[in-house]
Order: structure tokens, then sequence, then C-alpha cells
């Protein structure tokens, strides 16, 4: 079970359970459609696999048939034109007509008989067809789990986006709180000072009126948790959404984005973008092959096993091998082997095209951590900054020497830079997750 409670136990939801960020990912991996459509293709794919391997099996066919004429159809022997005869009855009744060779050309008389056949067909050489086939279906179950790679980073991607931003919320929330008493404090001292006649009573209502839209913004605020967290409780696939929560704490381990740093042309190796795109070469060329395998000869060995009984039971067994060459496919598929070679060239400029939008896309992703990287610098300096500004408001303040509406603003200030802090911390996170997805971690 992906979700774990303390002590190793499946989750309950009779009780709220706060989950990590790792059990969200592992809940929506397990309960996301396309994850268990994917394995469905996976599966199928190792079927062809299968089906393809049987090709090189030899192909074995059986049949019998009994036929009963009103009249004699021979009473001497027989000639050309009475064997073309019983050929034709046998290919009717889906008798290959190679089980007639044994059949004796003198009969007395011939109004009823029975006719068996077994034959086993192996093919020795079949232009690279089956080899090349056998090669192309491999690619295939190659390809459908590269695509399986894209689509859980995919799930991880906007699983962790939602669990940020419902995180953000929650840092949103604690700073509300965090103002909240800040406000009480400055209401009292307010008070204490139009009770002693320092201050006028228009300070003490600016305080209730900022405590009305914090209020205000503490109700707003709860609206959009408790709609974040049910997306996010949706998309996991939680059982119960009205039990399920995170655990309210972010990740504080933030690092600069050089700690992060690699070689891109190598990291191109890791994604199952760069893969794909050798996949789709590599089928391309298969499928090359197997054009130009259709215009060269096949050739099959086998055997076949007959039995009859119009005068008495007889049973023959002989050695066989055939050999087709498509002449007329010489001119007809050749137009169909140049198409073919034209879409392994455009697979091939198209994987050298995408590999550099590849690389670049891995050099914007890194910039863009490094630029939210110093945006949490800057944000936490920012808070330190209204911090001080805060206290020293509070103090000049109470000491008659600044207003009431310097010490809100100071108040303000404070708020929105934690606020800040918390949406860098978030847009940090996912920009690391984009970045390591980006170069295929």
């Amino acid at each position: 079970m992906c979700a774990i409670l303390m002590g190793g136990a499946h989750p309950s939801f009779a009780q709220q359970h706060l989950f990590t960020l790792d059990e969200c990912r592992q809940m929506a991996l397990q309960n996301n459609i396309k994850v268990r459509n994917q394995k469905l293709s996976i599966e199928q794919a190792g079927e062809t696999e299968k089906e393809m391997r049987a090709k090189y099996l030899p192909t074995v066919k059986a049949g019998a048939g009994y036929f009963h004429a009103d009249r004699d159809i021979v009473k001497a022997s027989l000639d050309g034109k009475q064997i073309n005869q019983l050929g034709n009855m046998a290919t009717a009744m889906g008798i290959d007509a190679v089980a007639l060779s044994g059949i004796p050309t003198s009969l007395t008389l011939l109004d009823h008989g029975l006719l068996s056949g077994v034959m086993a067909m192996l093919p020795v050489y079949a232009g690279g067809q089956i080899h090349n086939a056998n090669k192309l279906a491999k690619v295939n179950s190659e390809v459908q789990n590269l695509i399986m790679r894209q689509t859980t980073d995919e799930i991880i991607q906007t699983t962790e986006s939602y669990f940020y931003q419902l995180s953000k919320l929650y840092e949103n929330q604690h700073t509300i709180i965090t103002a909240q008493k800040q406000v009480s404090s400055i209401e009292k001292d307010a008070e204490l000072a139009v009770k002693v006649g320092v201050k006028l009573k228009g300070d003490l209502l600016s305080v209730k009126l900022r405590k009305d839209e914090l209020s205000s913004d503490s109700l707003k605020l709860e609206n959009g948790i408790a709609l974040c967290r049910l997306v996010l409780a949706q998309y996991v696939g939680a059982e119960d959404v009205k039990a399920f929560d995170i655990v309210r704490s972010f990740n504080e381990n933030i690092r600069p984005a050089t700690d992060y740093l690699v070689n891109f042309n190598d990291a191109l190796s890791n994604r199952a973008e760069a893969a794909l795109l050798d996949k789709n070469v590599a089928a391309a060329s298969l499928q090359t092959k197997l054009k130009r395998g259709a215009m060269l000869p096949t050739l099959a060995v086998g055997a076949a096993g007959t039995y009859y009984n119009f005068d008495k039971g007889r049973a023959n067994i002989m050695g066989m091998a055939t050999l087709s060459i498509p002449i007329s496919a010489w001119w007809s598929d050749n137009k169909g082997v140049k198409k073919a070679r034209l879409a392994e060239q455009q697979a091939m400029q198209t994987r050298t095209d995408n590999r550099q939008k590849l690389l670049i896309q891995m050099q914007s992703a890194y910039n863009d951590l490094d630029n939210a990287y110093k945006q949490t610098l800057i944000a936490r300096q920012s808070v330190t900054t209204s911090e001080e500004n805060l206290r020293l408001n509070q103090n000049y303040y109470r000491a008659g020497s600044s207003t009431m509406t310097d010490l809100l603003n100071a108040q303000t200030s404070n708020r929105m830079a934690n606020n800040k802090l918390a949406e860098a911390k978030a847009d940090y996170m996912l920009a690391l997750t984009k970045y390591l997805k980006a170069i295929g971690k």
C-alpha cells in the first residue's frame, strides 16, 4: 500500500491522516487511469512479441474429408482428367491436393472414400521479414515502457504542483494567524494609549478594521485550502477526500542550483524523450528492411503425410520444398521501399532537431531553478527586514513617536513578506521538480 501509517499499518480514513509528498506520489501512480491503461499497453506489446516469435516455428495444417458419389467415378484406371477431378474434390473438402500423390492410378471402382492429410512447413529464408518483424515488436515493447516513464513523470510533476500549492496556502494561513496575533497585541497597546489619553480613539478603530480585514482574508484562504485539498485528494485517488490532508511543512532544504548542475549532453541519455527518438529511428529503419524483404525470394521446407482408403487404407509421407519469387513486387514494391527510406530519413532529422530542443529545455529549467533559488534569498531577507521594521514601529508607537498608520503598514509589510517567502519556496520546489524531470532524474 502506497500510504503507510506510523508503524507500517495501512492508512485508515476513519481518522484524518497527514500524507507526505512521497505518499501522495505513490497514491497517484497507483490510482491514475493513465498508468493502468499504459500497463495494459505494455502487456499487449509483450503478447505481440510472443506472436512474432511464433513465426519462427513451422506452420502445420491438417484436414480430412469423406465423399460418397451416386455412381462410380472410375471403373478401371485413373487418367489425368480423373486425377484432376479427385484433386478438385480434395480441395473442396479442405485437403491439400498434395495428399493425392499417393493414390493408385488403377481402381476397379470408386464411389466413396476418405481423404486426410497433415502438412508442416518451416520457413528457411523470408528476406529477413520474420527476423525484422520480431525486432520491430521488441522495439514497440521498449517504446511502451518509455511511454510509461513519461506518464509517471507527468503524474509526479502534477502531484507535486498540487502539493506545493496547498503547502503554500497553509504557509499563508500560518502567516495570517501570526498577523492576527500581532494585531491583537497592537490593539492592546492602542486600548491602553486611548485609555490614558495619549492616543485618539481613531487608532483603536483602525486596528479593529485591520482585524476585520484579516478575518475576511482568513475565510477566503480557508475556502482556497479546502478546494486545493479536494483537488489533490481526488487526483491521488484518496478513499476519503474529507479526511485527506497533508503534512504542513515545507522542505527547507533549499540548495543553490549549482548543486544540481550536470552535463546536459550526458543527461540526454536519461531522458525518455531522447530514447523515444532513438526508437523512432530504429522502427523506421526496420520498416525499410521489411519493405525490402518483401521483394526477396522466400524458401520453405516441410513434410506432408496422407492417408486414404479408396480401395484399401494406405498412408504416404513425403518431403517438400517451396521457393517463391515475387517478380511483380520488384517494380510495384520498390516505391514502398523508397517511401520507407524517406520516412527513415525524416525520423533521423526529427531526432537531431528534438535533441537540440531537449538541451535547450534543460538549460531553461536550470535557469528557472537558479532564479527561483535567488528569489528565496531575496524573500528571506525581506522577511528579516520587515520583522525588524515592525519591531521598531511597535516601539516607536509605544513611545509616541509613530502613528498607528505607520504601525499597521509595517505589520502589513511583514505579512506580505512572509507570503512572498512562502510563494518563493513553492516556486523553488516546483522549479526543482521541473529541472530534475528535464535532466531525466
